[in-house]
């Protein structure tokens, strides 16, 4: 397990919220964000929380940039902020608010997200 240091991004939490054998489980009745977890720009894990507050994962088959468009973009206008990106790899950590054209854009290929400017 990692500590959390820097920035604060422990994707610990989220897999310790989710699991069932977790102290944290059924003692905290908490909402949190849809929440993709991505490594080398490849998403990895999506957490989300249910109406009766349980904080759920996907499966690995809803991980697709298709099913991410579709949820992230469903009420959104355009030029609106969907999501907070994060992006996890050996040498650093990404962070950037995407706007729906963008989360499209994943969609599509499109690896301009991945940039750091």
């Amino acid at each position: 397990m990692t500590h959390i240091e820097g920035d604060g991004i422990n994707e610990d939490l989220y897999y310790l919220l989710w699991r069932k054998d977790s102290p944290f489980n059924e003692k905290l009745n908490i909402k949190i964000p849809d929440t993709i977890v991505f490594r080398k720009g490849r998403p990895m894990s999506w957490y989300f929380t249910n109406n009766e507050g349980v904080v759920l994962r996907k499966k690995q088959s809803s991980l697709t940039f298709p099913e991410i468009t579709k949820k992230f973009t469903k009420k959104a206008n355009e030029g609106d902020i969907v999501a907070y990106f994060i992006n996890i790899d050996e040498e650093k950590k990404l962070s950037r608010l995407l706007d729906k054209t963008q989360i499209r854009g994943m969609e599509q290929g499109n690896k301009i997200w991945l940039r750091s400017d």
